[in-house]
């Protein structure tokens, strides 16, 4: 399966219109994504509980794919690149309602000692879940990782109801 530029079927200057097809055009396209070399998904669906001003990271508990090996037992934690290159890693945190305090998820390899490359802070929601996504670029040899680390300030401890995370190799 090939990508396919979504340009070349829907040119809204000239007026053409979007076909029949173009639904399908987009979810092969999602396919090449997750059938590409070297990618891996993992969520968490059970909370974690995360204690008031500690650093703590995300243990994913169920792979969604990993074609290539990257997320292993008894590393719940860690997201494995296997080949060197550069890594697209994307993250999506939902904590639960809290009115205080702020809720943070920090994206780090472990290169350079666990050098952090993508940061996303917000204050907490006393309406509903708090809501974090966050994704970075980052290059990493063979044999290295990228976890995430997230950290609450609401004054006691606070639950990570759900977590996804995605490593995609974008290249060389």
């Amino acid at each position: 399966m090939a990508w396919t530029n979504p340009n070349s079927v829907h040119i809204p200057t000239t007026g053409n219109v979007i076909p029949a097809s173009w639904g399908a055009m987009v979810n092969q396209n999602l396919l090449h994504l997750r059938n590409s070399p070297e990618t891996v998904a993992a969520y968490r669906n059970t909370p974690q509980t995360i204690n008031n001003a500690t650093v703590t990271a995300i243990s994913f508990t169920t792979e969604l794919w990993d074609n290539a090996n990257m997320w292993r037992s008894p590393y719940p934690t860690r997201f494995w690149a296997t080949v060197g290159g550069r890594y697209l890693f994307t993250v999506f945190v939902s904590f639960q309602t809290s009115g205080a305090g702020k809720c943070a998820v920090y994206l780090r390899s472990s290169r350079e000692g666990g050098s952090s490359f993508g940061i996303h802070r917000q204050e907490a929601t006393s309406g509903g879940a708090t809501v974090l996504c966050c994704s970075g670029i980052v290059g990493l040899p063979a044999d290295n990782y990228v976890e995430v680390y997230v950290e609450q300030t609401s004054g006691g401890p606070l639950n990570v109801n759900e977590a996804r995370a995605a490593l995609i190799r974008l290249g060389g």
